[in-house]
Formats: C-alpha cells, sequence, structure tokens
C-alpha cells in the first residue's frame, strides 16, 4: 500500500466520478486492476483499432477467436434447436460482422437481436452490419454495462447469449491475493440475474498460460492506456508495461513513471508522490485454463454442457469456446 487511508481527505476539486474514484483507489493501493472498463470509450475506438492492425503478428485474440467460434458453433447449435432465438450480443464492439456473423449458417432462426455496448459508436457499427446479417429480425440496442445485475430486456423463443471479444477475461485483483475468483464469479451472477430461465451463454476464453506469448501481445497497447487518462485530465507521461504472474492467472497493466524525480498523482485524496519505477497496477487480463472457468462459471450457477477434456480451442490451444445455460 502506498499510504495510509485515514490519512487522506477527498480532493473537492476533482470530479467525483467512478473512474477517479478507482484511480484514487488504485494509487492508494486500496485496490488493483479495476480500470480496464474506462479504456474503452466512443473516443478511444480509433486507437484501439490502430493497436489491432499494427499489433496483428502478436496480438492473437482477434485473429484466433475466429477459429474457435467456428468449431464451437455447430455443436452448441444442435444443443439450442431450431426455434426461434433472440441473440444477445454482449459487449458487441465493433467486430459484430466477423463475429456474430459466424452464427447464421447455425442459428437459422434468429428473430430479434439486442446489442448492448458502453459506447454508442460500438452500437452504430454492430447495429448496422447486424441489420444486414439479420434482416427480418427485431433489433434492440442498450448502452449500458453488460454486468449491471439489474439490467433487464425481453426475448422472442430462446435467449442465446454471446460473449465475445474475451470482455469476461478482464478482470481485478492484486496478483498477491491469488486467481480472481470472486471478480469473476460477480460477473456471472450478475449475467444470470438478467438472463431468463433456460439461456444458453456461449463465451470465448483465453487459456493461455505461456509468458512469453500472453506479454507480447498486450506491450503495444500505451497510446491506448494513456488515452484513458488524458481524457480525465491526467497529462503525467507514464511508460506502459505487462507482466503474466501465473500463479493468479493474470496478465497486470502497469502505468510505470520513468522520471528522475518522484511524480505526484492527482487523487481524490490528495496529491500522491510516486517515485521512479513504482508501478501502478491498472488493469488485468485474465488467463483461466478451461478446468477453472468451467468450475468457477458453474459454481456460480450456470450448467457447462462441455467438460473440461472435451473444451474446443483455437489451432494453436489458446482461446477456448464455452457453452453455458441457466
Amino acid at each position: 500500500m502506498v499510504a495510509t487511508l485515514l490519512k487522506f481527505q477527498p480532493k473537492p476539486q476533482l470530479t467525483q466520478t467512478s473512474f477517479w474514484k478507482e484511480w484514487s483507489d488504485i494509487i492508494i493501493g486500496k485496490t488493483a486492476g479495476t480500470l480496464g472498463q474506462y479504456e474503452y470509450n466512443d473516443s478511444s475506438m480509433a486507437i484501439w483499432n490502430k493497436f489491432l492492425k499494427d499489433n496483428a503478428d502478436v496480438y492473437y485474440a482477434p485473429g484466433n477467436e475466429p477459429v474457435v467460434i467456428k468449431r464451437g458453433i455447430p455443436v452448441s447449435a444442435e444443443i439450442i434447436g431450431n426455434g426461434p432465438v433472440t441473440l444477445v450480443s454482449r459487449g458487441c464492439g465493433t467486430k459484430f460482422f466477423a463475429k456474430e456473423g459466424l452464427l447464421k449458417p447455425y442459428l437459422k432462426n434468429i428473430a430479434k437481436v439486442i446489442y448492448m455496448d458502453r459506447t454508442e459508436n460500438a452500437l452504430d457499427q454492430s447495429e448496422y452490419e447486424g441489420r444486414k446479417l439479420f434482416p427480418d429480425a427485431i433489433h434492440k440496442r442498450i448502452c449500458h454495462d453488460i454486468f449491471d445485475p439489474a439490467l433487464r430486456y425481453d426475448v422472442i423463443g430462446t435467449e442465446v447469449n454471446v460473449l465475445f471479444g474475451l470482455t469476461l477475461n478482464n478482470v481485478s485483483g492484486f496478483v498477491q491475493d491469488g486467481p480472481p475468483q470472486k471478480d469473476y464469479q460477480d460477473k456471472i451472477k450478475a449475467m444470470k440475474e438478467q438472463m431468463s430461465q433456460g439461456a444458453h451463454f456461449l463465451v470465448t476464453g483465453d487459456t493461455n498460460q505461456d509468458k512469453e506469448s500472453n506479454e507480447a501481445a498486450y506491450r503495444g497497447q500505451i497510446a491506448f492506456a494513456l488515452s484513458m487518462l488524458r481524457r480525465n485530465g491526467i497529462s503525467i507521461p507514464f511508460d506502459f508495461e505487462v507482466e503474466y504472474h501465473p500463479e493468479s492467472y493474470l496478465l497486470a497493466h502497469y502505468f510505470v513513471s520513468d522520471q528522475v524525480w518522484p511524480v505526484n498523482i492527482p487523487t481524490l485524496y490528495g496529491d500522491i508522490r510516486y517515485h521512479r519505477k513504482k508501478r501502478i497496477h491498472f488493469n488485468s487480463s485474465g488467463k483461466f485454463p478451461a478446468d477453472v472457468q468451467i468450475k468457477w462459471t458453474e459454481d456460480a450457477g450456470l450448467k457447462s454442457h462441455f467438460r473440461p477434456e472435451e473444451t474446443m480451442k483455437d489451432h494453436q490451444g489458446r482461446i477456448a469456446w464455452f457453452h453455458f445455460q441457466k
């Protein structure tokens, strides 16, 4: 911990937004890895797309995920059946055609499509592509946190939730505290509250345990990460580092000051002095083995249609396909 909580009083000139609360708690050592949700913003999507283009050779998720979707959906479609389906795209992002489009040959009776995301730009892109893919369906967009347990929506027929982009792997927690089971399960429980009884949940997960390829995949995200700080008025020239911690399954994202003098970091509790090379753990990417992800999800209330040894993966054995049901 950087300092004792009791010594700080909130700094009144800073806006008491959820970002500033999370940022301030990270700086004083109360929490870790909770800022990933704030990186994605309408103004940051161009930076994110540039990262994807510039790092296509090492950031394996976008290329490998469609491979495992193609392998998993024929089997899952047999389980779901041929009745009318409401497709709920959670965190739909800007790659709807490239991912959800792969479901069309197998889910042939989609009556309604629900698009969920935190940014209007992502919703615009996904709905545009979704209407072309499923012209006869009803289309509804929801700009909201997909993990809000109070979120509700109407469905037609069988509810089929999909969560691509490895969003479920964005978890928080201190690396020294071990695997972030509670944070992961809180997300599952929140989504379960939203779902109708019998709803299906198709999700991809990153199971990669190789330290070198994990770290190489994320090293190029400095501009994307810093854009989050710039939007919130923080102009400190941080460096960016990542490190995979296999004991907790966490790929930790760090801001690091490379200044030769201590840096005053603004928080709601006042300015906190950080010394050179002190790392700020602001985001995490979970890398959960298939058996771990299945057990955590089942313990949170959704049953798995596949045993760990039946889990389908991509050609590199990194991204896995999971099928759960309420």
